[in-house]
């Protein structure tokens, strides 16, 4: 408000109507600016419509802010309350806590309910700005204290979009859980990581924010009693999640936007998946990541969310920042990515005005001090500082730069920060670069203090001066880059001359068991690496890789399998020439193959078998993105439906099949996903072929006039999304009653060419084998049953076991709705029709024969499937509650689900629910780390020692903290299991 008029004096200068004691005030920030005709223009436009101030430090404030940023004058102009209140805060000396900006927050948004949240947290950020500006321009914060309050204003802003995020999806989808070890419901939860300015603790006035979502467990969220489709995955949970955090926080209205988000920095970039749990992510980074993804993490820091999940998760992270390959190669991976940016900046002519790009800018420095951080911190991890000021005093401290060298850079980035800021603060734009035009060169200058007369030549002078010393220390770092040869410096351990003695060395162990075996098949390995065959330019992607090529190898329980893998491997590419340009050409692919090859004997003969599926893997985001069933059935659909001939159809199949597998392994080897999705990504596979081989039978098989409605089930571990590799599929063929004997024959070979297309062996191999037998009559039943038949035939003939058997069934293709109708209907079929007086006895029964028909042995090892306490166990006690409690279960189940569906229900005590879901979590996992290492049925637990060492290496099961992973420990814990098993069943089944 403006003074009384009698109070008023009237300025000599442009008609301000300020107290003449403050016409001083005007005259000389006017005169100071550092552009004093707009300044004095926006003084006009501010006292026209609001009025100027009457106390004194408000005016100094207006001016200054004003003539500083008309960005931030424009902002006082909409809002004039908002200057009194950041003149109020400058007498706290101290920069606001992040538990202060917290409950400001809350109480901002109480005074302004009626905005959107949006619009509250972007309003809350300018009214915020101006108050961190205020104290930069009156000297009250250093640069250090002004992006450290930045940075924690953002932070409280991700918190805040976070919290009404959450808030609306746990209203609509309940709170995502996840099972434990031990079978205890536990809450997912979710954090923001942040990296580069904002990791650092570094933001500028108009940075971006580089943010990574991470959850803590896969599973699905609780859902609402009134509202089954509520149940979803914690993936898609979390991923909702995210994207209301960026559209919150990035999104673009015309209030403008709170930050501009980039995902960029995420595992695959852009392309990648928005969310990752924290197994994924930590796999990821352990091993796909790129030397410079590695660099990033350097300054990862948890911004929001959980904080135990985020700071364990970042912990994680910084222990993976030892870049593969030697410092040398390292530095020039840097030095290269630097290089393209100077290329770039050089055809645009803009490299001497580029202030982050440019010849001795900040991008310089920090890619100086990373590449220090890069190559010592193996050894000095203190040096791993996100925040640049903080790690070039580290590096001095550790003697990596002169104190000298660190005096220079510290006010060298200071300056070049500070050129930064005034940048961006005059329209609010993230730009960088310095002015070409006299006139806006000046007014920089004076913005940045320089006052006198050649305030251009003396801002230009002090610029020269601290990109001089940048550049010094950039070329400093890199120099060795200037030698002949990097790749002369240090043999290749596969690639160049070596010495006997120094091969056997490589591959250890001299006079070991197997050490002559695994020197012989090494010398194997180097000669195909040395053929004519492969390419000078395939040899230097090997060369980058090659140290941890022999490592992965030589660390593996059993070198001398993966040696023979590997060598059979190479041997095949050799055969190949696409395939093997294909691998030698993408060095990224190289160490996650190797480390394949390494891990599943599986996934081994598949890769060996077809090398040429090198060809189809496409980038490292493609092959990592997590794929449900309809991201495979789209696309399969979609090639299939150009494919008319029946071997064309199988053809394409495989190779579809084969580059999935290929993909699933990849993520389960590198532990990125967890037993239960692993499962879940082979179910989803299995059906989309299984979808794409019904829809590709019925096209080729001739029409009738009227189709019956037709649907396959899947029982067995495919009805129970628990298939592995390598497993069967138990089907059942249904069809509606006809009388049409011309639509009943053609179901028939609509059935007979899809059992083709999954069985045939073809010249590309084989898809699965299927099982009927648990059909009607089992293998000497009709192929196709009626829905009515099958109704009779559970009503009236169906024994126990049938029903128990039919308890998994699920529509996988065709009419699924059809599907879905029916098994309704068997269900309550079957549930009418127990005999509970006799239901535990035949169960006792039956599992009893099982057992004396391997004797409690599977093979050569304990049978982990029929025996006593066994898999299949566990799955009779389920079966068994559900018909006598009449109980269907959920739509999506599986084991793990149910057991935790009846324990929901009360019809499974919490003593057993736990022994069972521990026993089955630890032998399912043991049958699937047997398939996966071994290439053969988990049935059976092998009991040699070296079989049992290496499986309780790869298995995760639950020991005291005082136990080692050994081969006895692990056969303890099998016994204990099955025991567990055994007395519930008892317990359970009387």
């Amino acid at each position: 408000m403006s003074p009384p008029a009698e109070d008023l004096g009237r300025s000599g200068f442009g008609g301000f109507l300020v107290h003449p004691e403050e016409e001083e005030i005007l005259r000389d920030q006017i005169a100071a600016s550092p552009d004093p005709p707009s300044l004095f223009q926006f003084l006009t436009r501010y006292q026209t419509k609001n009025g100027l101030p009457s106390h004194r430090q408000q005016l100094l404030a207006l001016t200054t802010l004003a003539g500083q940023s008309p960005f931030l004058g424009e902002l006082l102009l909409q809002s004039p309350e908002s200057l009194a209140w950041a003149v109020g805060q400058l007498g706290k000396d101290e920069p606001r806590s992040a538990e202060g900006l917290r409950e400001d927050l809350a109480r901002f948004r109480f005074t302004f309910s009626q905005l959107s949240d949006a619009a509250v947290l972007r309003r809350f950020k300018l009214r915020e700005y101006l108050r961190i500006a205020l104290r930069d321009f009156f000297g009250k914060a250093d640069l250090s204290e002004t992006t450290q309050e930045l940075s924690l204003l953002a932070d409280v802003l991700l918190q805040g979009a976070l919290l009404i995020t959450l808030r609306e999806n746990l209203n609509r989808f309940g709170p995502p859980q996840f099972i434990d070890d031990s079978g205890r419901i536990c809450e997912a939860t979710f954090a923001i990581l942040s990296l580069g300015k904002l990791g650092g603790g570094e933001l500028n006035y108009s940075s971006d924010i580089d943010l990574i979502y991470v959850y803590s467990r896969e599973g699905q969220t609780a859902g609402r009693e009134d509202d089954p489709p509520s149940v979803i995955g914690n993936r898609e949970f979390f991923s909702r999640v995210g994207e209301g955090i960026t559209q919150r926080i990035g999104g673009i209205s015309p209030e403008g936007q709170v930050f501009r988000v980039d995902l960029g920095l995420r595992p695959g970039g852009r392309d990648g998946e928005l969310v990752h749990s924290q197994r994924s992510l930590l796999a990821y980074y352990r091993t796909w990541a790129h030397n410079w993804e590695k660099q990033a993490l350097i300054k990862a820091r948890h911004s929001a969310g959980d904080p135990s999940l985020g700071e364990s998760v970042v912990r994680e992270l910084k222990k993976r920042i030892d870049p593969s390959g030697s410092p040398a190669l390292v530095a020039l991976e840097i030095k290269e990515m630097k290089d393209r940016i100077d290329e770039e900046l050089s055809r645009t002519g803009r490299g001497d005005l580029d202030l982050k790009l440019g010849r001795g800018g900040i991008r310089e420095l920090e890619f100086g001090v990373q590449a220090l951080q890069m190559t010592h911190g193996q050894m000095e991890p203190w040096v791993h500082e996100g925040n640049t000021l903080r790690a070039l005093h580290r590096l001095a401290d550790k003697d990596l730069v002169t104190y000298t060298e660190h005096a220079s850079l510290d006010r060298a980035y200071t300056f070049l920060r500070k050129v930064e800021h005034c940048l961006q603060l005059e329209r609010n734009r993230q730009t960088y670069l310095l002015p070409s035009e006299a006139a806006p060169l000046k007014i920089l200058a004076r913005r940045m203090g320089f006052l006198e007369k050649q305030s251009t030549e003396a801002l230009l002078r002090e610029l020269e001066h601290h990109r001089e010393a940048v550049r010094n220390f950039y070329d400093r770092v890199f120099g060795f880059l200037s030698q002949p040869s990097l790749e002369g410096t240090d043999p290749d351990p596969l690639l160049d001359p070596l010495p006997e003695h120094t091969l056997s060395a490589l591959v250890g162990r001299p006079g070991a068991s197997g050490a002559e075996e695994s020197l012989r098949l090494f010398k194997r390995i180097r000669r195909i690496f040395s053929s004519e065959q492969i390419r000078p330019s395939e040899r230097r992607g090997v060369r980058r890789v090659s140290s941890s090529i022999l490592e992965e190898v030589t660390s593996a329980p059993e070198p001398n399998r993966v040696f023979s893998n590997l060598e059979r491997f190479l041997s095949s590419l050799l055969l190949e020439p696409t395939a093997r340009r294909a691998f030698f050409e993408k060095a990224e692919w190289i160490p996650p193959l190797i480390r394949l090859l390494a891990k599943s004997e599986h996934l081994a003969l598949v890769l060996t078998g077809h090398p040429q599926i090198l060809e189809e893997l496409g980038n490292v985001p493609d092959a990592l993105r997590d794929a449900s069933f309809e991201d495979l059935a789209a696309p399969l659909e979609r090639d299939l439906k150009n494919t008319a001939e029946l071997r064309e159809v199988a053809a394409l199949l495989r190779r579809f099949h084969r580059r999935q597998v290929l993909f699933t392994g990849l993520r389960d080897v590198h532990r990125q996903d967890s037993l239960s999705r692993t499962l879940r990504r082979l179910t989803a596979l299995a059906q989309a072929c299984l979808v794409g081989a019904e829809r590709a039978a019925s096209r080729i098989a001739p029409a009738a006039k009227q189709e019956p409605r037709f649907c396959v089930l899947g029982l067995g571990r495919l009805g129970y999304h628990e298939l592995d590799y390598n497993s069967d599929l138990d089907l059942i063929f249904v069809m509606e009653p006809t009388d049409d004997s011309a639509a009943l024959e053609n179901s028939r070979r609509r059935a007979e060419s899809l059992i083709h297309l999954l069985t045939a062996i073809t010249q590309d191999g084989t898809l699965y084998s299927v099982d009927l037998r648990l059909r009607p009559a089992g293998g000497e039943g009709e192929l196709i049953q009626t829905s009515n038949g099958l109704q009779d035939y559970f009503r009236d003939s169906a024994q126990t076991w049938e029903k128990m058997a039919l308890l998994k069934a699920r529509p996988v293709a065709g009419d699924v709705a059809f599907g879905r109708e029916l098994l309704l209907s068997l269900e309550e079929t079957m549930f009418r029709g127990i005999r509970q007086s006799c239901l535990g006895a035949e169960v006792r029964e039956m599992k009893e024969k099982l057992e004396l028909s391997v004797g409690g042995k599977g093979g050569e090892g304990l049978s982990l499937k029929l025996g006593p306490g066994g898999l299949l166990e566990v799955h009779f006690i389920i079966e068994y509650l559900q018909l006598w409690h009449g109980v269907p279960g959920p739509n999506d189940r599986d084991t793990l689900r149910m057991l935790t569906y009846l324990h929901g229900r009360q019809l499974l005590p919490a003593a057993d629910y736990h022994a069972l879901y521990a026993a089955y979590l630890l032998l399912r996992s043991l049958d699937h780390s047997i398939r996966v290492l071994y290439d053969r049925p988990g049935d059976s637990l092998p009991l040699s020692r070296n079989h049992l060492a290496r499986l309780a290496s790869e298995v995760s099961y639950t020991l005291s903290s005082s136990q080692e992973a050994t081969a006895d420990s692990l056969l303890e814990l099998v016994h204990e299991s099955c025991a567990s098993v055994r007395a519930a069943f008892h317990r359970l089944i009387p």
